[in-house]
């Protein structure tokens, strides 16, 4: 436990970073049919044919925004990972540390 009163697990910090890369595939998924949204001008009869024209657009932008958000929790699931490894690498070099400072107990 450190100085400030909490502990990390790193072991649920690499869970959390495995469950966001698990969205980021279905995140990815949707963004690639996200584009998907051609149709053809009468697809909804003459009287709503301006739909297609106005949904078309729409999607190309939904998918934008996904790929997007697609990157954005790939990098938090690689900045988590990251961090689990940061605190194993201090919890690691601090008894070290500590013995270079002659404070084996930790300075208490």
């Amino acid at each position: 436990m450190s100085a400030g009163g909490y502990a990390a697990v790193p072991e649920e910090l690499r869970a959390h970073g495995s469950h966001l890369e698990g969205l980021v595939d279905r995140l990815a998924a949707v963004a690639a049919k996200a584009g998907d949204t051609a149709m053809p001008g009468d697809a909804y009869g003459s009287l709503c044919s301006f739909l297609p024209k106005a949904v078309t657009p729409l999607g190309d932008q939904v998918g934008e925004v996904l790929t997007v958000a697609t990157e954005g929790v790939s990098a938090s699931a690689a900045g988590v990972r990251g961090t689990a490894a940061d605190y194993e690498d201090n919890e690691t070099i601090d008894p070290f540390t500590r013995l270079v400072n002659g404070s084996l107990d930790g300075g208490r």
